[in-house]
């Protein structure tokens, strides 16, 4: 490769996921050595109790590098079953995954002070709510009037509650952060979704408690 990388690791969460199945807590452990194996040289190693920053743009750019430009989108490598419905195949589409991916490249682009990669990133980021889950996207319609974008683009769709408010307030942040045109695009789908948001909230109401999705809509069971 031939230049210099910086890399952000958070090392409890690194000997969390290499300790599966263990128990830990910071309090803990200590840092007593770190190694490192293969070939090539470093230049500065610092430890610090937080690096907040440095997580937030190494994230952003992962979503700049990954992002399938054709669709807009950010595949999920995995299958997916819910209960009742058709399997999602991987490489689906997920409406809160695009939603947190636009909320973070919104902010980067603010905080960047105007860095026009994440701001295209986040634009693009916009095309799956324009389509239909059918077709790839993550859009489904209530009734044929609300607009309802997809968690888990199911057949049929789920509506799943959490998932897509998470989608919304990515479309917030981005309304709230990009110039025009882009700023009109987000605000346009953000207010579809509130729309639906607003009339179809209490379809999720059971009297003691909140249903995860509208299985009992589409399935015709709880």
């Amino acid at each position: 490769m031939n230049h210099w990388k910086h890399l952000t690791r958070d090392l409890f969460i690194d000997l969390q996921k290499g300790l599966k199945g263990s128990k830990l807590r910071r309090s803990d452990i200590r840092i007593t050595a770190i190694a490192l194996l293969g070939i090539g040289m470093f230049d500065n190693l610092t430890l610090s109790t937080y690096d907040h920053m440095a997580h937030f743009y190494d994230a952003a750019e992962w979503f700049v590098n990954n992002q399938d430009r054709k669709t807009g989108g950010w595949p999920n490598p995995v299958r997916r079953n819910l209960l009742g419905f058709q399997e999602l195949k991987s490489g689906w589409l997920s409406a809160m995954g695009q939603g947190h991916a636009i909320s973070l490249l919104a902010r980067a682009y603010w905080h960047s002070h105007g860095d026009k990669r994440y701001l295209r990133a986040a634009s693009n980021g916009l095309k799956p709510f324009r389509i239909f889950s059918k077709d790839g996207g993550v859009l489904a319609t209530f009734l044929g009037k609300y607009h309802w974008y997809e968690e888990y683009p199911t057949t049929p769709a789920s509506y799943v509650l959490n998932g897509f408010i998470y989608s919304l307030l990515g479309l917030y942040d981005l309304n709230n952060t990009a110039p025009q045109p882009i700023a009109k695009e987000a605000g346009k789908l953000f207010r579809q979704g509130m729309t639906s948001l607003k009339k179809m909230l209490t379809l999720f109401d059971t009297g003691s408690g909140t249903n995860y999705d509208l299985r009992h809509f589409s399935l015709g069971k709880l």
